[in-house]
């Protein structure tokens, strides 16, 4: 019949399964026609809340085992074809303006033709959808105790006003509401990197579901987000976690409520083994039935480590991929919430002040991605603002806060003569390479360099130096990223083997090792540290090969496709080399000229030994350290004399010192062996000499000479 197909065509796919189910237990019990009794246990075989929201005081479990019981018996009841039961519900769905037929809409006349009373007050009672929709966003009556409990209500924090607005995913969005209204696989998966704004998506879906911007198919629908590990949280008894997701499964599907699971790969393995009794082979029936319908996110390695290989699961969703946003859209994005923190906590921030955190962000946080990295930013800069009294963020403030926040260096002056305070102390080098070190640190630490990408210094040592890395690694972290300790050290020497590029950067998918914790991913947790690469000169040209790259390039790409960026960290190398040997043959990537303080003959046998084009990625090679008596002089008139008379010019006194004085204090090295020691040292001997010429408050600024006469230290007044 013309009427009955078409009938039948406007049904849901939730509609469709109870259909389908009606039709299984006829067979089932060898009856040839549908009748009464195959509906009503249909529907209260998998939607029994949805049977008892629409006919109040029903006990779903009760009446399922009397009509089981009365189909045993051969008893089906009054006859009730499809064409009957599907057209009437089918009208009932027209009066409500809906254009397809839900397992609602089947409930009411199922419940009616079995004689059960069954009320029109449900959000399907609604006359409009804009009523419908204010109702499900507003209070609703429905009876769904497991997905308040568990679950986050979008659609009423969207109506509410509490989700921030959604910048720049209108695509992203149009693709969930578009596969959300397909017939089948209407699950769909945002995938993509962490920080893109995955869940912002789903909460601009609530958004336009709250405003009745979607198609009458979602008019009224409610969205629940879902954390499994909150399922799983104080489910100590056996067989209370599956409890939990039956429930909630059921009054979603009861009452046409979307899903959404964040992080969805911890389905895997929750509440049960993998692949048996966890969450997500408890989803997979729901979802193949049509019964319900839900958003998930994830990232992209997580997608092809759990769900791909769940090829059941993987049917189910429908991927929709989720990419960084540009520079530009980010910007959009912080204007937007910057309107936000305007009117809510009343701090102003400029312009000017977005596009530095945009362009900051793109350049010093290359491990996280856009917006996620830039919010983070100026979420920050507007919390300083707050804790510091501020009605405002300043460019100078932003900069400052930025720069804190990742752990760069923001006193870079400070930073650099602790650095040469520490490297004369404990390993002095030669003046030409002190200089080339320092004059490229000068420009790295500022983001002042051509190519930002790069490491901020490649230092290269060789001869004798190489004994001093493990120190001058120490000495670089502690100086420049604040801790000694933020150093990965790499012996390249086990690199040694045909194959080891597999070791050094990972196995790829289904070979043994694949995702397995490499050491170049201890970088991931301290960009701002030091990598430290022993005997680069003794592994395979695999990894030689992909170690220039690096260094050229600023990140390191491992068999999953994951980027370890170099660009804020200082790599040192260790290599055995022969000065006398020819250079090789440059073996890739073109190369930028580079002056170091390095001897033309040291370059010449790194070019040899390494080739030319890993020779140019180096900044400093340094093939011995400067005699103990020079670099001891060179550090006591660069760094421990100077801060020692900084100390007294703030009380008025401006201390100098001759030649004899420096001299006399080199003569005293062997009495101080390390810093503090020659601190001690200078202070003993000459700041009580000093003290009797203490200045008054408000007086003359005294210049006083310290020099030494007879091994003596005599200090005396010089002419203004």
């Amino acid at each position: 019949m013309p009427e009955v197909d078409e009938a039948v065509a406007k049904l849901m796919p939730g509609a469709e399964a109870l259909v389908a189910r009606a039709e299984r237990l006829r067979e089932q019990f060898r009856h040839d026609d549908l009748a009464c009794r195959h509906w009503l246990a249909a529907l209260l075989d998998r939607h029994g809340p949805m049977a008892a929201d629409v006919s109040p005081g029903l006990d779903a479990d009760s009446v399922r085992r009397d009509t089981l019981d009365a189909l045993e018996r051969g008893d089906a009841g009054a006859p009730a074809p499809i064409g009957d039961v599907v057209g009437e519900a089918a009208d009932r769905a027209a009066k409500r303006e809906r254009p397809a037929v839900g397992e609602r809409d089947l409930a009411f006349v199922i419940l009616r033709l079995a004689g059960l009373p069954v009320g029109d007050a449900a959000p399907g009672g609604a006359t409009t959808a804009g009523e419908k929709a204010a109702k499900v966003v507003g209070g609703r009556k429905r009876k769904t105790p497991a997905l308040d409990h568990f679950g986050r209500d979008l659609t009423a924090e969207a109506a509410a006003g509490k989700l921030s607005p959604v910048v720049g995913r209108d695509l992203e969005l149009d693709l969930v509401i578009e596969t959300l209204c397909r017939h089948t696989k209407r699950n769909p998966v945002l995938v993509g990197p962490p920080g893109v704004g995955k869940t912002a998506i789903a909460e601009g879906l609530a958004q336009r579901v709250a405003g009745d911007l979607v198609p009458d198919l979602l008019k009224g629908a409610r969205i629940v987000a879902l954390q499994p590990s909150l399922l799983e949280a104080g489910a100590g008894v056996r067989g209370q976690f599956e409890e939990r997701l039956q429930a909630i499964l059921e009054e979603a599907a009861a009452t046409g409520t979307i899903l959404f699971f964040d992080e969805v790969h911890s389905l895997i393995g929750t509440g049960g083994a993998a692949g048996t009794g966890d969450a997500a082979n408890m989803l997979k029936p729901a979802l193949s039935r049509g019964e319900l319908a839900c958003v998930a996110a994830t990232t992209d390695a997580e997608y092809r480590r759990y769900i791909e290989q769940d090829g059941a699961l993987e049917r189910r969703f429908q991927p929709i991929r989720v990419q960084e946003m540009t520079p530009s859209q980010t910007l959009g994005v912080l204007r937007t919430l910057r309107d936000q923190f305007r009117a809510k906590r009343n701090v102003a921030v400029g312009d000017e002040v977005l596009a530095w955190l945009v362009e900051f962000a793109r350049e010093a946080l290359h491990n996280r991605f856009f917006p996620d990295k830039a919010v983070d930013l100026l979420d920050q800069c507007v919390a300083n603002a707050l804790a510091q009294g501020k009605d405002a963020v300043t460019l100078a403030t932003a900069e400052g806060v930025a720069r804190r926040m990742v752990g760069m260096a923001v006193a870079v002056r400070e930073r650099l003569e602790t650095l040469r305070s520490l490297l004369g102390e404990r390993v002095p080098l030669r003046p030409e390479d002190e200089a080339a070190l320092f004059n490229r640190l000068e420009v790295t630490l500022r983001g002042l360099d051509i190519k930002p990408g790069r490491p901020n210094g490649v230092i290269l040592l060789t001869g004798s130096a190489a004994k001093q890395a493990d120190g001058m690694s120490r000495i670089l972290a502690e100086a420049l990223a604040g801790a000694a300790e933020r150093v990965v050290s790499i012996d390249f020497a086990q690199f040694n083997h045909p194959g080891a590029i597999t070791s050094f950067l990972g196995a790829g998918p289904s070979y043994v090792g694949y995702n397995a914790e490499l050491p170049i991913h201890r970088l991931i947790q301290m960009p701002m540290g030091v990598l430290l690469a022993h005997n680069v000169d003794a592994c395979d040209q695999s990894v030689l090969t992909a170690l220039s790259k690096a260094l050229h390039d600023g990140f390191l790409t491992d068999a999953a496709g994951k980027r370890i960026f170099l660009s804020e960290a200082m790599v040192v190398l260790t290599a055995s080399l022969d000065p006398g040997a020819a250079p090789k043959a440059a073996f890739g990537f073109g190369a930028d000229q580079r002056q170091s303080g390095a001897p033309a003959d040291a370059r010449k046998a790194v070019a040899a030994e390494l080739g030319e084009n890993f020779a140019e990625a180096i900044d400093v090679i340094i093939t011995d350290l400067a005699s103990s008596e020079d670099s001891t002089q060179r550090w006591l008139e660069t760094a421990l004399l100077p801060a020692f008379a900084a100390r007294y010019r703030k009380v008025g006194v401006e201390v100098l010192w001759d030649a004899e004085l420096v001299g006399w204090l080199v003569a005293q090295r062997e009495h101080a062996p390390n810093l503090r020691a020659w601190e001690r040292l200078v202070e003993d001997r000459l700041g009580p000499k000093i003290a009797g010429f203490w200045a008054e408050p408000g007086g003359d600024l005294r210049a006083l000479l310290v020099t030494v006469q007879d091994q003596v230290v005599v200090v005396q007044m010089r002419d203004q």
